[in-house]
């Protein structure tokens, strides 16, 4: 495993892309696919006199007294019977995935280029979140003369996300809970038609979650022979791992019943934005020699390598927006904080 480098002991995984072929002719192919995803399992609510019965039946039996009184239990046949999760999440989205790819070469040279596209479509009713990721590959091998090779690999992928905040107190990954207790008789508009159920008013209005993720990763190679039985190999690998996040919680004004208006949401439109970077480096060079002599055989091997990871992230946050038209650091009046980390690592041998 030393051929592989100063890690190799801990174990090595290989991995193969797709070449083109000698001799392959100019090929060209494109796939695609269309589907619709379904959420499984999605609870169905009873009706709101059932639930009503059911929590007082449930005091009863512990000794307390009954959440919901004989007056409002006589209500509860004339509630909407909101069913949240069914409402809350779709029955279905839709996602496409497109790929296409060129390949081809000669006796000397082979090439092999693809793209894709990913569009994921989300499950919430209300305010939208989507996935999708943009890729690109290019293989390329030439063998230039009898004694020297050449090879080079260039990929990258981008990523973006996009997800309504939800509750901005707790974070988006409660609104799964919450959905399964809202009561049924909770009411979903007021009776001017507005929206009143703060569950729909904090993923329409409660601020944007996004994300952006660049992967960049380029490998160069040679490989040469200029004496017969003594091979050399030089690689050099560099990886670019960016990403990005912008978080802008806001203020979510719910109209109550009486034509008074709430806030469900943050005091002040804020601004959260971290960026990050790992730039990986990796340098191996490689060279044996091997000869027959008679019944003897030898053969000697030496290599380096040197491989490096440096990481930065920056992260601010700011309050008191101007505008939520312009979220940033500097459209904000309020209170500012900024903070980073670095770190690095490096092996030789």
């Amino acid at each position: 495993s030393a051929i592989y480098g100063s890690r190799a002991p801990f174990g090595v995984v290989l991995i193969t892309t797709k070449k083109g072929k000698q001799g392959e002719k100019v090929q060209i192919q494109y796939s695609n696919n269309l589907s619709l995803a379904s959420p499984i399992k999605v609870p169905s609510f009873v009706d709101a006199l059932t639930w009503a019965t059911a929590y007082n039946q449930a005091n009863a039996n512990a000794g307390l007294n009954p959440v919901y009184a004989d007056e409002q239990m006589g209500r509860r046949n004339g509630n909407a019977n909101n069913n949240w999760p069914q409402i809350m999440i779709k029955d279905f989205s839709f996602s496409q995935k497109h790929n296409m790819n060129v390949s081809g070469g000669n006796e000397r040279t082979q090439y092999y280029l693809s793209g894709g596209f990913v569009d994921q479509g989300g499950l919430y009713t209300y305010g939208y979140d989507s996935y999708k990721r943009y890729n690109f590959l290019t293989n390329f091998t030439s063998q230039i003369t009898s004694w020297l090779s050449f090879n080079s690999s260039i990929k990258y992928a981008k990523s973006k996300t996009d997800y309504p905040l939800g509750e901005t107190t707790v974070g988006r990954e409660h609104f799964f809970r919450e959905i399964i207790m809202f009561a049924p008789m909770m009411p979903k508009y007021n009776i001017n038609g507005t929206i009143q159920c703060p569950l729909i008013r904090l993923m329409q209005d409660s601020g944007r979650d996004k994300t952006e993720n660049n992967d960049f990763f380029i490998t160069l190679g040679t490989e040469l022979e200029p004496i017969k039985g003594w091979k050399s190999s030089v690689s050099f690998n560099h990886n670019v791992l960016a990403g990005k996040r912008e978080v802008n919680p806001r203020p979510v004004m719910v109209e109550l019943g009486d034509g008074s208006f709430g806030n469900i949401g943050k005091p002040t439109s804020g601004y959260q934005s971290t960026f990050n970077q790992t730039n990986y480096t990796l340098c191996n060079v490689l060279t044996s020699y091997e000869k027959t002599f008679g019944s003897h055989y030898l053969k000697a091997l030496a290599g380096y390598e040197q491989e490096e990871t440096v990481y930065s992230n920056l992260y601010a946050t700011a309050e008191n927006l101007i505008t939520d038209e312009v979220p940033s650091i500097s459209t904000a009046l309020g209170a500012t904080t900024v903070d980073d980390t670095k770190y690095h690592w490096a092996t030789q041998g």
